[in-house]
């Protein structure tokens, strides 16, 4: 069986964040960019601050402590800003 991928935010980003009534404003130094997140991409990226993380272990963070109307679909949303977060930079995979 395949070890699972572990994430974590990219060690040589610098954030910047500011929050807004619903949402987040966050700068990163690295890349000058500014990027407005929602509460749920923001708790994505706060977690992997904080840590490693595979997404299953994002999935259950998330649904511990944001309350998630459909938890079924919480993995394939982590999933999705996961990609996301990597693609602008943000996360990278964390070598085992």
């Amino acid at each position: 069986m395949a070890a699972e991928i572990s994430f974590r935010q990219n060690p040589k980003v610098v954030l910047h964040w500011r929050a807004l009534e619903d949402d987040f404003v966050v700068f990163d130094q690295l890349s000058g960019i500014t990027y407005r997140f929602d509460v749920l991409k923001a708790f994505v990226l706060d977690v992997l601050a904080q840590g490693v993380h595979t997404e299953a272990s994002l999935s259950s963070q998330v649904m511990e402590h944001l309350d998630v109307p459909d938890a079924s679909a919480v993995p394939s949303l982590v999933q999705s800003i996961l990609n996301e977060l990597q693609g602008a930079g943000l996360v990278e995979v964390a070598e085992a």
